[in-house]
C-alpha cells in the first residue's frame, strides 16, 4: 500500500480525548457570546458607513 493510514485504535482514542474536552456553556457564556457578536457587527457597520461617507465626500 502507498499512503498513510491511521489506526482505528488512534481514531477511537482520538475521539475519546476530544469527547472529555467539550465542557456545557453557562447561559452567562451564551449571551456573552451573543453580545460580542452584536457590538462587533455594530462596529464594523459603522466603520463601512463612515468608509462609504468618506468615499462620497472625496468625490
Amino acid at each position: 500500500m502507498t499512503g498513510w493510514v491511521v489506526s482505528q485504535n488512534y481514531i477511537a482514542i482520538s475521539i475519546g480525548y476530544i469527547r472529555r474536552e467539550v465542557v456545557r456553556m453557562t447561559a452567562y457564556e451564551i449571551i456573552t457570546i451573543f453580545i460580542e457578536i452584536l457590538f462587533l457587527l455594530i462596529s464594523f457597520g459603522g466603520f463601512l458607513l463612515t468608509l462609504l461617507t468618506f468615499l462620497a465626500k472625496r468625490n
